[in-house]
């Protein structure tokens, strides 16, 4: 595949801001989100409780176990170093597009187009797989007040019903919901922390093994690698929102950073605590023989039964706000591929709203189509989540690979009064490489990042097969319609 000057979707500063003045209000969406609201967003995306609750655990006991903490920071470092050339194209190329117009800017657009569908298939396998787990969830909640027998696909219908309605209007009423659920999501999380602080852990008196280099050196470094990094999933759509911040050339960064320092120091903290709370000699035989109870159960223990139910109560709150934050951002790339003339119909922002409501439609339509589908279908909702949350993870890493590699191309060519040296040359590339990595290692050991076989091939096909069918599609608009093809990531 050939890329001409005509496919590399952004040049300059002066098309792309023209380009985005000449857009017709109707396809421009409309918010008042300042930094603190964005963080919450995409705070609510990566779901903390969730996080500490559901991944942490898995990566100790099947990963890095001790090593946990100096892995989380590691990969809280990489992603800082991809966000630098991630908001320094932020601050200049103004299309709420996120990594799908990154990706073009510096690729062309077939693979800009590409790094769409990746983010379509990762971001729709992760909202359609947690709807199960909040329904199970919720069941569980319900079953321990005495309320048993309810099928996991009523409560969560009723709650998708509210994200449905919340998706639809002003994206500012929706970061109202999830500015308290993340608050109280941090503050259980800190609370845990404390306590088992306070208390010095199994052995009375704290250690800090979990942070020496030789650690590093343990078997299963990959593996923990491989989980942990879903832990950093989410960061990466603050640009999705661009037009609906105040300033995005000063929110969409200072929120990028606020949320990295916020999961990397949280989550880093946190799992050496969860090691200090059963031990770091025993804490992954422990964690291993039951992962999914195991935050559950030392919050009770060190916090008390009440913060153990509270901590119950909000993985569900927890859960409600990352499927929120998920149709969020899924209707917001369906409405960029409108916009774009990819695909026909949903491109209108609202006229009182601002938001890509027909966009919303159509992911609440698939919603509410798959908790049929899967209602009917007799199979079990830990069946289902274990196999779309296997089939999320790949095309993520592809997803932020491909990306890089875009940023990398776009800051190397600008000139050097454009930004420094570290900005335009040195971060991107060594993003490129790290990222690089990243995705070798888990294509490498992709069958235990999925858990089997089956799961595995399904995945790498679906990647390739997104990626391929966006490259094949971006070509024909070229051939039938030049100037669609023209307008692709740019609306120039």
């Amino acid at each position: 595949m050939s890329i001409t000057n005509s496919d590399i979707a952004i040049d300059s500063i002066t098309v792309a801001t023209s380009a985005t003045k000449d857009t017709p209000d109707r396809c421009r969406l409309h918010g008042q989100m300042g930094t603190l609201q964005l963080v919450f967003t995409v705070l609510a995306f990566n779901a903390p409780v969730g996080v500490v609750a559901g991944v942490i655990p898995l990566v100790i006991a099947f990963g890095s176990g001790v090593a946990t903490p100096m892995v989380l920071l590691g990969l809280a470092l990489l992603m800082a170093l991809f966000a630098v050339g991630y908001t320094a194209m932020a601050r200049v190329i103004p299309y709420a597009g996120g990594l799908y117009t990154f990706t073009t800017a510096g690729l062309g657009k077939p693979l800009g187009l590409a790094a769409c569908f990746l983010a379509l298939l990762s971001y729709t396998a992760g909202f359609l797989g947690t709807i199960p787990f909040l329904g199970i969830t919720i069941r569980e909640l319900l079953a321990s007040v005495g309320l048993d027998g309810l099928p996991w696909y009523v409560p969560a219908a009723v709650f998708a019903v509210v994200i449905s309605f919340l998706g639809y209007r002003r994206i500012d009423l929706s970061t109202k919901v999830l500015g308290v659920v993340v608050i109280l999501e941090i503050a259980i999380v800190l609370a845990y922390d404390f306590f088992v602080m306070k208390h010095g852990g199994a052995s009375g008196t704290l250690t800090y093994e979990s942070f020496d280099p030789a650690v590093l050196k343990s078997g299963g470094i990959a593996v923990g690698i491989m989980i942990a990094f879903l832990s950093f999933s989410g960061f990466e759509v603050t640009a999705v929102f661009r037009d609906e911040v105040k300033d995005p050339a000063l929110t969409v960064p200072r929120a990028t950073y606020a949320t990295l320092g916020v999961l990397g120091v949280l989550y880093s903290v946190t799992a050496w605590l969860i090691i200090q709370a059963y031990g770091p000699n025993e804490a992954q035989a422990i964690i291993g023989a039951n992962p999914g109870v195991a935050f559950k159960d030392s919050v009770t223990q060190y916090v008390g039964v009440v913060g153990g139910h509270i901590a119950t109560v909000l993985v569900v709150t927890s859960v409600f706000a990352t499927l929120l934050s998920l149709h969020n951002v899924i209707a917001r790339y369906l409405f960029s591929l409108s916009v774009d003339e990819v695909i026909p119909g949903i491109g209108q922002a609202h006229a009182e709203h601002g938001s890509p409501h027909r966009a919303s439609v159509v992911v609440s339509v698939l919603t509410f189509g798959f908790l049929i589908v899967a209602g009917l279908s007799g199979i079990s909702a830990d069946a289902i989540f274990g196999t779309l949350i296997g089939l999320a993870g790949y095309p993520l890493v592809a997803l932020m690979t491909l990306t890089a590699l875009g940023i990398a191309f776009y800051q190397m060519r600008r000139s050097s009064s454009d930004g420094s040296l570290w900005q335009r040359v040195i971060a991107p590339v060594f993003a490129v490489v790290l990222m690089g990595a990243a995705l070798v290692m888990v294509t490498m050991n992709i069958e235990t990042f999925t858990g089997s076989a089956t799961l595995a091939n399904l995945s790498l096909s679906l990647t390739a097969g997104a990626a391929v069918l966006a490259i094949v599609i971006a070509l024909i608009i070229r051939s039938r319609n030049p100037e669609a093809y023209r307008r692709i990531a740019t609306r120039d």
